[in-house]
């Protein structure tokens, strides 16, 4: 799946955004999707791999100037041009080497779901969606994926190739069939879509950098760093004053009315 700032005509390993649906074969092909930005590697500011995340949007997503997902393999080297992706593998294979449910010799059911991550503030937020259904089976699921950075906010998907690719050659011949092809904006047969699932709870972000940023006789601006809730969103905040020892069940509650105050610096 190339993007709309690449060609009709360019190939699909060296791009601005490239997405694969592709399988890992080992004993069983095991579901695999992935992307590489190559033509987005900022190679201006030092040796790659470097890390430029959270000091400047001008930067590949896919490994050479860092990854912002958790447990997702990655790669970074000069092939050359510099080439990197990302990639997210199924638990287990789907695609399977003996006669039964999944057997690779007989025909097998492929959805495929990808959503844009938003870009808010001119900064890419990791709230993209990658999903893969193997006969019905969800077998990838992760919505916390960042394909594009505040640089192309308006880069979209926009053309999907299918075929065998290996290179400039394959040492083997290639061949592969394929039946019912379909490709969607929404679910197949109509219908509401269904919501995605909710998002992974942890534990809420901690606030470290609590500071006066002002104060007169009867205000005081406090200023932080804002944190999540633990499920990906803004965090609420109890704030409490009390004349020293402060008792935290007895203080009172900032904020108008007493109210909890949903604030963030």
């Amino acid at each position: 799946m190339l993007s709309d700032q690449d060609g009709d005509w360019d190939g699909p390993s060296n791009n601005w955004l490239t997405l694969y649906i592709e399988h890992s074969y080992q004993n069983g092909g095991i579901p695999r999707l992935a992307l590489q930005d190559n033509k987005a590697i900022n190679t201006s500011l030092g040796a790659l791999p470097l890390n430029l995340v959270g000091i400047t949007e001008n930067r590949s997503t896919g490994g050479c100037n860092g990854v912002v997902e958790q447990n997702m393999p990655n790669e970074c080297y000069n092939a050359p041009p510099w080439y990197n992706d990302k990639k997210v593998d199924a638990a287990q294979p789907s695609f399977l080497a003996t006669a039964g449910p999944g057997y690779k010799g007989d025909w097998n059911h492929v959805a495929v779901y990808f959503q844009m991550n938003s870009v808010t503030g001119g900064v890419g937020v990791a709230d993209g969606v990658m999903q893969y259904w193997f006969n019905g089976a969800l077998v990838i699921d992760r919505h916390d994926v960042l394909y594009r950075t505040g640089a192309r906010p308006a880069i979209q998907f926009h053309q999907f190739m299918i075929a065998p690719y290996i290179g400039n050659g394959s040492p083997v011949d290639q061949s592969m069939w394929v039946d019912d092809l379909t490709v969607a904006t929404g679910p197949l047969g109509g219908g509401t879509p269904p919501p995605p699932p909710p998002p992974a709870v942890t534990d809420p972000g901690t606030v470290t950098d609590l500071a006066v940023a002002g104060a007169t006789d009867s205000v005081v601006t406090l200023s932080f760093t804002e944190v999540n809730d633990g499920t990906g969103q803004p965090a609420t905040y109890d704030v409490r004053f009390a004349l020293a020892p402060l008792v935290w069940g007895s203080a009172a509650a900032a904020g108008p009315a007493g109210d909890r105050a949903g604030v963030g610096g």
